[in-house]
């Protein structure tokens, strides 16, 4: 009877840890920003367009909770920390341009 008891026991715990790391693995990564670093290709208004390394555009928005590090023109390359809605969490200039 206790072996049965502790065997339930344990069968428990293993299942409730297992829902715990399935929880944790579906949780969305909306906290985790994207970095992107690229050239500044066009400031207009509140958005920023930027080339990536790879040639690709990105475009993003700037906002009043933007933490901006520098002020920004095209030529420049920054770093921009975005988040899954495309809003800028912030800005930071790696090299200015010339």
């Amino acid at each position: 009877m206790k072996m049965l008891i502790g065997v339930i026991a344990l069968a428990a715990i293993i299942c409730f840890g297992a829902a715990t790391v399935s929880y944790a693995d579906t949780e969305p990564s909306a906290s985790i920003p994207q970095i992107v670093t690229g050239e500044v290709l066009k400031i207009e208004g509140d958005f920023f367009t930027l080339k990536d390394a790879a040639g690709k555009e990105v475009r993003f928005r700037v906002t009043k909770d933007t933490e901006l590090f520098g002020s920004f023109k095209t030529g420049d390359i920054v770093e921009a920390r975005l988040t899954s809605e495309g809003h800028a969490k912030s800005i930071m200039i790696v090299k200015a341009g010339g």
